[in-house]
């Protein structure tokens, strides 16, 4: 990626290794548009970085708004250089979460 002129989405961009990604990419120079689930999280991440750094709201275990959601990116931003999707895995229920 060329800083300043490439976007990544960072999914699940609150928890670790998704922050850590979106945070190294928005350090490098790059713009982000991360993915949260609690509104709250947008204007954390978004502050990261104020002009570099996009939030939107997204659970990607509900399907129906994945495609709507990366078009709408893409038409705001032109086409995403780097997709980073790292959703954990379900865990058993009462189990410690990881991360």
């Amino acid at each position: 990626m060329r800083p300043h002129d490439s976007k990544g989405e960072t999914h699940w961009c609150e928890q670790r290794p998704g922050r850590a990604f979106a945070t190294a990419a928005l350090d490098a120079g790059h713009t982000v548009v991360g993915t949260v689930r609690k509104p709250d999280q947008m204007t954390a991440f978004e502050q990261l970085a104020p002009d570099r750094a996009h939030a939107r709201m997204l659970d990607v275990t509900d399907t129906d708004p994945v495609a709507p959601t990366v078009a709408a990116i893409e038409n705001e931003m032109g086409a995403i250089d780097v997709l980073a999707n790292n959703a954990d895995p379900p865990e058993p229920a009462g189990a410690p979460r990881s991360g």
